[in-house]
């Protein structure tokens, strides 16, 4: 499945290019970019269950995901790295096995 993921305050998307390097980490950087009506196929994530042989089988609501940008092929994953303060970076990087590369989606209805 291929979302696009909005800042809530900002309205802006999740977006990455292939070859931009986020200068802390030495991997691809990772921004926000356009608005409601100006996006581009870097805004695209596709929605992978986390694991191995996961491709084809049922998720559960508590299984953790990998977002994996769709022009580069590697996954938004964050580093236990502080920029500024209490700002922890998230960038694109490798495969999505690592625990790292971990996501879980919250729905607060």
């Amino acid at each position: 499945m291929q979302v696009r993921l909005r800042h809530f305050e900002t309205g802006r998307h999740l977006h990455s290019h292939y070859g931009f390097v986020e200068p802390a980490t030495g991997q691809n950087e990772v921004t926000v970019y356009g608005d409601q009506t100006q996006s581009d196929e870097n805004d695209h994530w596709v929605v992978e269950r986390w694991g191995s042989g996961a491709y084809g089988q049922t998720w559960k609501a508590t299984d953790p995901v990998v977002l994996r940008h769709y022009v580069s092929g590697m996954v938004l994953c964050s580093r236990d790295l502080p920029m500024t303060g209490d700002i922890q970076p998230v960038m694109c990087s490798g495969a999505g096995h690592a625990e790292d590369d971990k996501w879980r989606v919250v729905l607060d209805c």
